[in-house]
């Protein structure tokens, strides 16, 4: 059962535990991430929390990635450790994860001054807990999309891919009263393999509508979404497919061994699934077009 000091969770049937192994951090799931609990399953990825002070150069190491965000990524040895920086004190990390090449097993260090220490926390929260996942993913695991994803009556699984504001929560709020629909995510979608065909996941970093579920499906069709003045679809050719599912991928750039796995493997995508440009006006007969197409009906 879990315990304050030890958390389990579920995202694309890889499981992740967090513990406090000396019991001074106390733990706890954020909203969402609480839809992907489990417990008593082995986990696959192992980590580890606890208080240190990241000042007066605790941070170190070969800068691999700066995205200009909230994070850095540096080398260490045979770790690669991210370090986060509130905007109103950049020169020293709230936190930091460093993780074994793996991605299987690390720590997050919490720096005291940043956090209560008698509240429980959600150590890998966000971004860091879809950083490990992205890059656990890229060591030939599979890959994320910015996608939204729907599992029909017949329990099949259909992509609506596109960047932000192509209109994933959009389609995800026309697309979830057809009967027998559950949308899995408005936002982002894992593409793993089970045997040897393509399956989606659910992940539980949602868009506006909010929707998240860790339910998954095998995945028959990948629709691209366009804004037009008419609803419509477009079938597209597999070399534009990958080209386009590499573009909506998100992907450790730093890594050209975990590039090569993303398109290889996103090849195997488009052999697999139907694929189209979806271009569509946000009204219910873009809801009908896709029935259309899922099910079959005339």
């Amino acid at each position: 059962m879990p315990t304050p000091y030890e958390i389990s969770f579920k995202i694309a049937d890889i499981v992740f535990r967090l513990s406090s192994p000396d019991q001074t951090v106390k733990l706890r799931l954020e909203e969402t991430t609480r839809r992907f609990s489990c417990h008593n399953a082995r986990p696959d990825v192992q980590v580890a929390a606890r208080w240190q002070d990241l000042s007066n150069g605790a941070v170190k190491g070969r800068m691999l990635f700066d995205p200009g965000e909230s994070y850095k990524l540096f080398e260490q040895d045979d770790t690669y450790l991210f370090a986060f920086y509130a905007p109103a004190a950049d020169s020293i990390p709230y936190k930091a994860a460093r993780m074994r090449r793996s991605f299987t097993s690390g720590e997050v260090l919490l720096h005291p001054l940043f956090f209560d220490r008698d509240e429980a926390h959600f150590p890998l929260d966000y971004p860091l807990d879809e950083l490990l996942f992205v890059n656990l993913l890229s060591r030939g695991k599979g890959v994320e999309l910015h996608a939204c994803g729907m599992a029909d009556a017949n329990g099949n699984g259909h992509l609506f891919v596109g960047q932000s504001g192509a209109g994933k929560s959009t389609i995800a709020e026309l697309l979830k009263e057809l009967p027998g629909i559950t949308i899995l995510s408005d936002d982002r979608m894992a593409v793993r393999t089970k045997g040897s065909k393509p399956w989606m996941f659910g992940t539980p970093w949602h868009g506006d509508a909010q929707l998240a579920s860790p339910d998954s499906a095998p995945l028959r069709t990948v629709l691209f979404l366009s804004k037009h003045p008419a609803n419509e679809l477009v079938p597209l050719p597999r070399a534009a497919v990958v080209e386009r599912l590499f573009a909506c991928s998100f992907l450790p750039f730093f890594d050209p061994t975990a590039l090569e796995f993303a398109l290889s493997f996103l090849e195997g995508v488009a052999r697999n699934a139907a694929c189209y440009e979806l271009r569509f006006r946000p009204d219910s007969d873009v809801a009908s077009l896709v029935e259309k197409l899922i099910y079959g009906r005339p």
